[in-house]
Order: C-alpha cells, then structure tokens, then sequence
C-alpha cells in the first residue's frame, strides 16, 4: 500500500479549490445557454468527486476487486448522463411546463 505524504493531499485540496473557484466564475466569465452551463458545472463536479473518492477516501490504493465495482458505478452513472444529455438535446422544442 502507498503511503501519501501531507505534500500530495495539500496539492489535492489546492486542485480542489481551483476546481471550486473555475466552476463558480464561469457563468460570469462564459456566456452559454443553460444546457452547456449545466454540462460543464456536471463536468467540474465530477471531477472533484473523482479527486476526493480517489485519494481522500483512499480507493486509489485499494484492492482491485473494490476498483472495479467503482468503475462500474461510474460508467452506469456516466450512461445515465449520457442518455439524460440526449434526451435534453432532442427535446429543446418542448416546453413540458405549458
């Protein structure tokens, strides 16, 4: 097992606050419309949710039968959002709150 000094988490949590601080200036910086908006923040997030599970949580250095169930997890999560985006994209025209 690797042990990770106090060095590599500083330089984590310091990637997780860039990560914060990009994620809240951009809709001020990058005017887009609400979909690519919610795309990108779902892309940040994801990414700090990578950061956090794999070397706050450990599971960078687990074994690899725990890896592989977290793997399937995210790519069932990632096809959930995946269909989600689709369904977001085909239905721009309709306005289900009329």
């Amino acid at each position: 097992m690797e042990n990770l000094n106090l060095k590599t988490y500083l330089n984590i949590f310091y990637l997780i606050v860039a990560i914060t601080i990009i994620s809240l200036a951009q809709p001020f910086v990058v005017d887009l419309n609400l979909d690519s908006q919610f795309s990108i923040q779902l892309f940040f997030a994801t990414c700090k949710a990578f950061l956090i599970v794999a070397y706050y949580m450990h599971v960078k250095m687990d074994v690899v039968l725990i890896r592989v169930f977290m793997y399937f997890s995210l790519s069932l999560l990632a096809s959930f959002f995946i269909i989600f985006f689709i369904d977001t994209y085909y239905r721009a025209g309709i306005d289900i709150f009329e």
